[in-house]
């Protein structure tokens, strides 16, 4: 087997064990794109766990907690939002790594808030799917399969 051939099985067999191991991911989406979002995720095999807003997340988190591997934020906010919003969930969640969605911060604006990485708006789907491997990737012993929290996500991109 060529080495060209040989390097794509292997991406190719890392990609399939990473699938093994899904996500399970609060989505914080507003209405319009909740359902298409949550789709997508599923449809890439992890477990989503759509909201509307933090508070409706955290509440639910307060009644029934789930481990939440990656916290996806795409809703309008400004910086000073942002800021709050973040602060809120590291309070209950100090080390999920988050990931922001905003066409209207830029990245140094989102990166100030607080958040591990940055998508700019309109969202690239198959940016998320490969930030979500790179996070699976980065983020689990393999062998536990438990999740290893991240010293910084930023470097993934």
């Amino acid at each position: 087997m060529l080495k060209r051939e040989e390097a794509t099985v292997n991406k190719l067999q890392k990609y399939e064990t990473d699938r093994e191991y899904p996500l399970q991911i609060g989505l914080i989406e507003e209405e319009l794109l909740l359902k298409i979002h949550t789709d997508f995720l599923s449809d890439l095999g992890h477990e989503v766990y759509p909201f509307n807003s933090v508070s409706e997340m955290l509440e639910a988190q307060d009644e029934t907690p789930s481990p939440l591997n990656v916290i996806l934020i795409n809703v309008l906010m400004s910086q000073k939002e942002c800021i709050s919003t973040v602060s809120k969930i590291r309070k209950r969640f100090p080390e999920t790594p988050l990931i922001l969605m905003s066409e209207n911060l830029t990245r140094e604006e989102a990166s100030s808030c607080g958040v591990n990485l940055y998508i700019d708006e309109p969202m690239n789907l198959s940016k998320l799917e490969f930030s979500l491997l790179e996070i699976q990737r980065n983020h689990r012993d393999l062998n536990e399969t438990t999740w290893v929290q991240p010293k910084n996500i930023k470097e993934i991109m």
